[in-house]
């Protein structure tokens, strides 16, 4: 069975669910929002990295522990807006229920 890449309507649907732009979740996920929209477009295909950030991000209490982890490096009202939305968030990875 061939490995399946999430498709980019897939890997939309994790930001929109907890409730982040775009440039937001990109950030967390250390990478360029451009090359998000490139890959959300369809222009490029992600790489193994960036699908493996994808997926876990799909998890609540993973995508948190990683914004957690980058308290650091990011400003810190961005910081915390990301953290309060995520409390929002019920912890299956897709929004309020």
């Amino acid at each position: 069975m061939a490995y399946q890449f999430l498709r980019n309507v897939q890997i939309k649907k994790i930001w929109v669910a907890f409730h982040l732009s775009m440039q937001e979740y990109a950030l967390v996920l250390g990478m360029d929002w451009r090359c998000l929209r490139h890959i959300e477009e369809g222009l490029v295909l992600q790489s193994h990295a960036q699908e493996s950030l994808f997926r876990l991000s799909q998890d609540a209490s993973a995508f948190k522990a990683l914004l957690v982890a980058k308290k650091l490096v990011l400003p810190s009202k961005t910081y915390s807006r990301l953290l309060k939305r995520l409390a929002m968030d019920s912890g299956d990875g897709y929004g309020r229920r």
